[in-house]
């Protein structure tokens, strides 16, 4: 249940998908998540109203979109092609224009295309300044890793997100399908020979859903730095959210 009287530092953060909307306060003070509510809908009228009246009771909210596809790439290409020409090329599909949104990622010269939902120009309605998809706080916040080279690792189940950074700038960011360890240190190899990255000064950061160890042992016996991301996963989204 949602809190009846937040306080000053409650943060409401209302995490909308394509068939409900996820609602969480956090305190602003603890970093910590204190209430959460997960709602379906089909009526977006009725939704649209609730977030309005809620919106009043809190002095700070937020609204993200959770993206299904997207994909990050460096703001020059867009100099070169158009939204749909690479989201053809990242997803081998062609959409219109009007499907496709982005956000520009400042701190790391980058851009975020996203599919947002199809009501998404409702929800600008009611907060047209606070509007960003999930993965925009994760991304926008992997600038403050490290000023050296890094590499930052998700892994999730059979799939591994990899994207890398030379001289604070994304150069390199994919999925690849894993089963083993080996696989998941190949795609990693893989990436650092792509863009010419000096492992001896490179760093890695790493969320993973499983156990990292193995891998863990043997990056560190060449990259500079090998830990876990300090943002734990179930907030990764959520912490920090919309800090300017």
């Amino acid at each position: 249940m949602l809190p009846k009287n937040p306080s000053k530092h409650a943060h409401l953060i209302c995490v909308f998908s394509s068939s409900h909307v996820l609602y969480y306060v956090v305190d602003e003070l603890s970093k910590q998540i204190t209430h959460q509510q997960k709602e379906t809908f089909k009526d977006f009228g009725h939704i649209q109203h609730k977030v309005n009246a809620l919106f009043q009771k809190f002095d700070k909210k937020s609204i993200s979109l959770k993206s299904e596809h997207y994909t990050w790439v460096p703001s020059s290409f867009l100099s070169t092609y158009t939204k749909e020409q690479l989201w053809d090329i990242n997803f081998n599909t062609s959409i219109s224009t009007n499907q496709i949104d982005h956000i520009d990622v400042l701190e790391t010269q980058s851009t975020l295309l996203y599919q947002p939902p199809v009501y998404t120009n409702q929800l600008r309605k009611i907060s047209p300044k606070e509007l960003h998809p999930t993965q925009y706080i994760l991304y926008k916040n992997l600038a403050q890793l490290s000023t050296d080279n890094f590499i930052f690792v998700l892994k999730k189940k059979d799939l591994i997100q990899v994207i890398c950074f030379k001289e604070q700038t994304l150069k390199l960011f994919n999925y690849y399908t894993v089963s083993t360890s080996d696989d998941i240190l190949y795609f990693i190899f893989l990436a650092t020979e792509k863009i010419e990255l000096n492992p001896e000064t490179t760093s890695i950061f790493y969320i993973s859903s499983d156990p990292f160890s193995n891998e863990q042992t043997i990056l560190r016996q060449y990259f500079n730095v090998v830990e876990e991301h300090p943002l734990k996963e179930k907030f990764w989204a959520l912490i920090h959210l919309h800090k300017s």
